[in-house]
């Protein structure tokens, strides 16, 4: 069995197989490589759940998720945000939690001029991608950002 690195704390729940059934989290943290070491977190627990054929969609959700966290909360002095995965019915809930009080907010509509900037467009990914996302009433301490995945059981 593959360990993640000594001293780490990262997605060893997955890999021990203690996560709960259609559950499990992994720490987000400001090193320069967490996006692809979140992607592929995410891919693994897609294929694990059965639902490879909903993993790109998932990740793209993810990855703007934990892109917000590490951009607008982890460069604070802040350590560590958490991405929880939930299976639920026919869903995938994607929540990251950070210690910004700052809530997310839908940017407005598309001009050349915003069309141009290559950052700052993640919210609207994940409002096109799912069928609903929100947030947690924000906090000193922080807030959870989450989105629903629409993932129907694979035909048997």
């Amino acid at each position: 069995m593959r360990m993640s690195h000594p001293g780490t704390r990262t997605d060893w729940g997955l890999e021990l197989g203690i996560s709960a059934a259609g559950f499990t989290a992994r720490a987000i943290t400001n090193e320069p490589d967490i996006l692809s070491r979140i992607r592929r977190f995410t891919r693994k627990v897609m294929n694990e759940w059965d639902l490879p054929q909903h993993a790109d969609t998932v990740i793209a959700v993810v990855d703007e998720l934990a892109a917000n966290a590490v951009v607008h909360s982890l460069t604070t002095g802040s350590t560590t945000a958490w991405l929880a995965l939930l299976r639920k019915d026919e869903a995938v809930i994607c929540a990251v939690a950070d210690p910004s009080p700052q809530p997310p907010a839908l940017p407005p509509p598309l001009t050349h001029a915003t069309l141009m900037k290559s950052h700052g467009r993640g919210m609207t990914i994940i409002d096109g991608l799912s069928s609903a996302w929100g947030y947690s009433d924000p906090t000193p301490h922080g807030k959870t950002v989450w989105a629903k995945i629409p993932a129907p059981p694979t035909p048997q």
